[in-house]
């Protein structure tokens, strides 16, 4: 059911809206705790957005203004979007859903809206660039100075310790499993890399100098021989 009340309000499932629109639902309906293939269909979720096309690129999307300039003729008007796009891995076959997640927002030197952050379709999640490296990390940070390139990592605590950077290895075959679910970690098994990567006007694959962390030995109840 539907209400739109004395000040404009309108409510969807509910008769006392407190926003302009408030949509709500009662469900049961769990998302699976574990990397898995979920079974959710429309009705499960609140609102749904769809643009009835199979083209590449074509996107369904919520757009903000925080102005008083309109957005209806003026692209810069637009001050932040999210946007699903349609994958290119989906070509014009419609049984095909293969969907990027994208985050874009405004600044006035930029005069319009750019693209700041992408979770790929398979799950990477590209900052400051569209384009996968073709490395295939499931992080990857682009930028055109220093800082635009790099990652800080700040803890606000009144304590001895600091920040964390763990690479970490498991020997478990699903992600979503429990922590120390894998068999233990043998000798010669690299526990991480640190890699040191440049351009040679080809690609950006090619490592100039590596970092790596080896296991030692056989790894025992917190013991971890390196």
């Amino acid at each position: 059911a539907m209400r739109i009340d004395e000040d404009g309000n309108v409510g969807i499932g509910t008769t006392t809206p407190q926003s302009e629109l408030q949509i709500s639902k009662t469900s049961n309906t769990t998302w699976p705790a574990t990397v898995i293939d979920s079974d959710e269909l429309f009705a499960d979720f609140c609102l749904t957005i769809e643009n009835k096309t199979v083209t590449s690129n074509a996107f369904a999307g919520i757009a903000f203004n925080i102005s008083t300039q309109e957005a209806v003729t003026d692209p810069n008007a637009i001050g932040a979007a999210i946007l699903a796009v349609r994958s290119t891995n989906a070509g014009s076959d419609v049984a095909k859903k293969d969907t990027h997640l994208v985050l874009a927002t405004n600044r006035d030197d930029d005069n319009d809206l750019l693209e700041r952050m992408r979770i790929t379709d398979n799950g990477q999640v590209l900052i400051g660039s569209a384009v996968n490296d073709g490395m295939g990390r499931r992080l990857q940070i682009s930028g055109s100075t220093n800082d635009h390139a790099s990652a800080e990592f700040m803890m606000f605590l009144d304590a001895t310790d600091g920040p964390n950077l763990d690479l970490t290895h498991s020997k478990a075959a699903d992600p979503g499993a429990a922590h120390g679910a894998g068999t233990a970690l043998d000798a010669g098994d690299l526990l991480g890399s640190i890699n040191f990567r440049g351009d040679d006007a080809v690609d950006t694959s090619s490592v100039g100098a590596i970092i790596n962390a080896i296991a030692t030995g056989t790894a025992s109840e917190n013991v971890m021989p390196a």
